[in-house]
């Protein structure tokens, strides 16, 4: 069997990993972006908006 192949099935996987780790990094901001709306705190959610809106 070709190495190629093997190469193949383990680089969607790190691919896949990096969106997961990415999109859990996402959720993580707009939770505490949440927290702070509750909290209200209106600077730091407007701080936390910006960096969600520049990833």
């Amino acid at each position: 069997m070709d190495d190629s192949t093997s190469n193949e099935t383990h680089n969607p996987a790190d691919k896949e990993d990096l969106e997961l780790k990415k999109l859990e990094d996402d959720l993580a901001l707009i939770e505490t972006a949440m927290e702070k709306i509750d909290q209200e705190d209106l600077e730091a959610y407007e701080t936390i908006e910006a960096e969600i809106i520049e990833t």
